[in-house]
């Protein structure tokens, strides 16, 4: 199985743990997401935000959507689940700055 784990401060809801309270933190490594025989190729971080890559070229973003770093158009604000981007091509790798995120296809 392919699963997601994550710790630390959650003020933003990067760490894409879903109902729990923003701002909360933990140094337990959550499951945040099962993947299930789906392969995840590269995990990324920015400062309030994560991503996840998987092998048929999706990616998924969570966090702080404020400065429209996870390319969730139409949306703002904070994302508590991994939620798909929506890209034209199939994405070979990623990566994530402190408010931008980036996608190679």
């Amino acid at each position: 199985d392919q699963k997601i784990f994550s710790c630390g401060s959650d003020q933003e809801a990067q760490l894409g743990r879903g109902q729990s309270p923003v701002d909360d933190s933990t140094s337990t490594p959550t499951m945040i997401h099962d993947f299930g025989t789906t392969k995840v190729l590269q995990i990324a971080a920015g400062s309030h935000h994560s991503l996840a890559l998987t092998e048929d070229g999706k990616v998924l973003a969570w966090g702080s959507n404020l400065e429209g770093q996870l390319g969730l158009h139409g949306i703002s604000g904070l994302i508590s689940t991994p939620t798909q981007v929506h890209l034209t091509e199939p994405v070979k790798q990623i990566s994530a700055g402190y408010y931008h995120s980036a996608f190679l296809t």
